[in-house]
């Protein structure tokens, strides 16, 4: 039977969920420093996060790591980690863990659930919508220049209004992802 203990002691996932996420970082291509400079951005705001163990018949399986944050005025609740070791896997501990962590959030005030995951969750989140997506991938050259397409620097006076026009679509694609909703 999967069951779930909120560590006091975050030090060892931190240690895995850090690793996990250099690795995924530098297989996507990013060098040294970038993908430090991202884990810096990211460990700010990791110690908020409650994080459980998961184990079965007291065997730890893997952690689940959950946050519930305001994010406009409303509570959002965010599953930043879960993890099952691979011995363990298709023994619905993933399944188990992915209701723990929404219950978790729903207990303490969040109206909306947002998962990030260093790591593919095959159909575990299939009925969550994208939002939005962040996708890399090595590139071994520079790309070729398109015929016919010239690039030269933005003149002051056609500053304003490329920056107007960047704004609509900016807050259009925000809104077509349904992250927020149009002001009235």
């Amino acid at each position: 039977m999967t069951e779930f203990s909120i560590l006091g002691n975050n030090t060892e996932w931190q240690k895995d969920f850090e690793r996990r996420l250099r690795a995924s970082y530098t297989a996507a291509g990013l060098g040294a420093a970038a993908a430090e400079r991202m884990l810096d951005e990211i460990r700010a705001s990791i110690g908020d996060c409650t994080v459980a163990e998961i184990t079965d018949a007291g065997t730890r399986v893997g952690y689940v790591a959950v946050i519930v944050a305001d994010d406009n005025g409303a509570l959002a609740g965010r599953i930043g980690d879960l993890r099952v070791d691979a011995l363990h896997t298709g023994r619905g501990h993933e399944q188990a863990a992915r209701d723990w962590a929404e219950g978790w959030c729903a207990e303490h005030g969040a109206h909306r659930l947002d998962v990030r995951l260093t790591e593919p969750a095959g159909e575990l989140f299939d009925g969550y919508s994208v939002r939005g997506q962040l996708r890399t991938r090595r590139v071994s050259s520079p790309p070729e220049p398109l015929d016919g397409v010239t690039a030269r620097p933005m003149t002051q006076a056609e500053y304003p209004e490329w920056l107007a026009s960047e704004k609509v679509a900016y807050v259009g694609d925000i809104v077509r992802a349904g992250a927020l909703s149009p002001r009235p």
